[in-house]
Order: C-alpha cells, then structure tokens, then sequence
C-alpha cells in the first residue's frame, strides 16, 4: 500500500517538513505540505510511468517540488519548483547498479556551492564528490 504522508527535510538541515497525499489519479499523486496556506503553498507530485510486465521500454519516475506564493502587493501567483526525472530501460544493457551510480553521481552535485552557482546560470568547477550520507547543508 502506498505511503500516506512522508517527511522532508529543508535546506538548514534541522527543519523538517510533513507532506500528505492530496490525491491520486493513475501513476499520478500530488502531496501537500501539513503547514500549507491559501496564500504560501507546497507541493510535491509524483508521476510513475511504467511499462507493463514482461515489455520492453523505459519505466519513468518523476518528482517535483513546487512552492506557490501570492504576491502580496500584485496577487499574483508566483512559482519555483525543482523536480527530477529517472528513467530506467527494461533492457540489462544498462544494469540496475549504474541506474544507482546516475543517482548518486546527480546527488553529489546537490551542495550549496554547485547549486548557488548553477542557478546563476553558470556551470560549476570544483570536486563534488560527497561520501557519506548526504547533507543538503554541506559546503
């Protein structure tokens, strides 16, 4: 049975966040954070596109975050989300461990030194490479 809420936790590390399920429609779920507000929102939806038992293909998983807020002084809806895609092929060509080794290679660049410069438009030098668990508030 699928998870009903689930617990994120923010960028200084410490502060965690409650999602629980709005709704589920097919492979799609949309979660919503527990302190959300008509005027200040968060959300994360959730689409699983799989292939059906036995074919061939790419099996896709999508995650999103989105964060609504109304401007105070113009009303307007204002939005900033972050999302990532894995796609896994149903064909061993590509092993399940490399699938593993892409996740872990895309989390090293989760710092906030990458993420601060990349946002700026500019790609990032340096070593990301980050043992450990990860630590969204390491430098």
């Amino acid at each position: 049975m699928a998870a009903e809420s689930f617990i994120v936790t923010n960028s200084d590390g410490t502060t965690d966040l409650t999602f629980n399920r709005q709704s589920l429609a097919g492979s799609k779920s949309r979660w919503s954070c527990s302190v959300n507000t008509v005027s200040d929102r968060l959300f994360i939806d959730i689409d699983h596109q799989m292939k059906p038992s036995g074919s061939l293909g790419t099996d896709t998983h999508l995650v999103t975050f989105r964060h609504e807020k109304i401007n105070s002084s113009t009303g307007a809806n204002v939005v900033a989300s972050v999302g990532f895609v894995v796609k896994v092929p149903r064909d061993t060509t590509i092993p399940a461990a490399t699938i593993g080794d892409l996740i872990s290679n895309l989390a090293s660049l989760f710092s906030k030194n990458f993420m601060l410069t990349f946002i700026n438009g500019d790609t990032p030098s340096g070593d990301y490479n980050v043992t450990g668990p990860f630590n969204p508030v390491r430098q």
